[in-house]
């Protein structure tokens, strides 16, 4: 599943041409604005040689002051989940620039921005020092992030799990308000009918794929309603490092 760029509260996507003839914004003594083409190029040189950009999309207002992006890269964690790189900047004081990645980050128009590793800086006068080099203290907890993620996915991989127990799990979701009840009759029919409906690394009996199955109705629910389905597919993988004692860190350093 790649990264989600949800574009729904004014912004629309543009391409990098058009970033780049967006005029420049004057800096005043204690800030001083990155440009959006400014913050994607740092991204783009800590990526080369290091990772494969698939695709890109870019969003920004109308005004051209608040701009989102991503880039999903080829590279990847375990068959069928890729990393991602999202990031956002606002040269109209709005916040911060910001870079997000990960498995399946998000960055919104409406400022929600998650991800595993996320790092910030505000456009005081030291953001060309502090934003590159809070990318590249991000940048350095990706392969440590990667190996652990990959080492979560062959555990889960490695349980098998019967019906039943499929089915508390659903039950649990739900008592949790980790998913409405409503989903679990469409999570249970994924896993029931995972051999008819689900790509090959998703039809075993495992627990990987019993996660994927709860993924599949949160796929919907990120086009409705985007901070719900971050949180609950956040709470969803804590559910399943607990009951398979995974122990996970995410990555945020601290916004100064």
């Amino acid at each position: 599943m790649p990264a989600n760029l949800i574009l729904h509260c004014g912004a629309a996507p543009t391409t990098e041409a058009d970033l780049l003839a967006l005029p420049s914004v004057p800096s005043t003594k204690s800030w001083v604005p990155m440009a959006h083409s400014e913050v994607r190029r740092e991204i783009l040189e800590r990526l080369h040689g290091l990772y494969t950009v698939r695709q890109e999309r870019i969003g920004v207002t109308p005004d051209g002051h608040n701009c989102f992006g991503v880039f999903d890269l080829a590279d990847t964690v375990a068959e069928g989940v890729a990393l991602s790189v999202g990031w956002r900047n606002s040269t109209a004081k709005l916040f911060s620039a910001a870079m997000c990645a990960g498995i399946n980050p998000l960055v919104c128009d409406n400022l929600l921005l998650t991800g595993d590793v996320v790092t910030f800086a505000k456009h005081t006068t030291n953001v060309r020092r502090t934003l590159p080099a809070r990318m590249d203290a991000a940048f350095l907890t990706l392969p440590a992030w990667r190996e652990q993620q990959t080492a979560a996915i062959e555990t889960l991989k490695g349980v098998l799990t019967p019906d039943a127990y499929a089915h508390d799990m659903m039950v649990e979701a739900a008592a949790r308000d980790i998913m409405p009840w409503s989903a679990i009759g469409k999570v249970h029919r994924v896993w029931t009918d995972r051999e008819e409906v689900q790509p090959p690394q998703f039809r075993d009996q495992s627990a990987w794929s019993l996660l994927n199955a709860f993924t599949e109705y949160q796929k919907e629910r990120f086009s409705t309603n985007a901070p719900e389905a971050a949180k609950r597919s956040a709470d969803l993988a804590g559910l399943f490092f607990e009951r398979f004692d995974i122990r996970m860190g995410q990555q945020t350093p601290e916004d100064n």
